[in-house]
């Protein structure tokens, strides 16, 4: 009888998570129906979950983007994929954000310049340090480089942005 429950339980779980997954893409919210002329700061944007954002924000949204990433060459390829037809609603710049708080404050207020003196609306920290290899792989100085600096990096994040 208890078997009965349980399975019962997990077959109406299954169903309801199948249900939503299905009509995800009729909910939108509301407040992401107009982002028209918002400036979207994105640090860490040059590649992956940050580019793929980017593009939502440039194209399915029409609003104002500015990246920034450490890897200028990677910039530069994101930039022309993103914005091919050189396009003033999308900036990116090259800077290593866990560094200098006044580098980043003068890149900020070009960004703010560049879109018509339009201020930051949406802020998405995306940026990180990693090693991309095997966990055995990975030497202890590396592990004390993340962690330091992951901790330093979020809270200047947190702090200064």
């Amino acid at each position: 009888m208890l078997l009965v429950f349980i399975l019962t339980g997990i077959g109406v779980l299954a169903l309801l998570t199948i249900l939503i997954y299905l009509y995800r893409p009729i909910y939108r919210p509301k407040y992401l129906d107009d982002l028209y002329d918002y400036h979207v700061l994105i640090t860490g944007g040059s590649s992956g979950i940050g580019k793929e954002l980017a593009r939502q924000f440039l194209n399915e949204y029409n609003a104002r983007v500015t990246i920034l990433a450490r890897n200028s060459e990677r910039l530069e390829e994101c930039r022309r994929e993103l914005s091919p037809n050189d396009s003033d609603r999308l900036l990116c710049l090259s800077i290593d954000i866990s560094q200098s708080y006044e580098e980043v404050q003068h890149v900020i207020e070009h960004a703010i310049h560049h879109h018509q003196d339009k201020p930051i609306d949406i802020l998405i920290n995306n940026a990180a340090i990693f090693y991309a290899r095997p966990f055995h792989q990975t030497k202890p100085e590396e592990f004390a480089e993340m962690s330091k600096n992951q901790l330093e990096f979020i809270f200047k994040k947190n702090y200064f942005f």
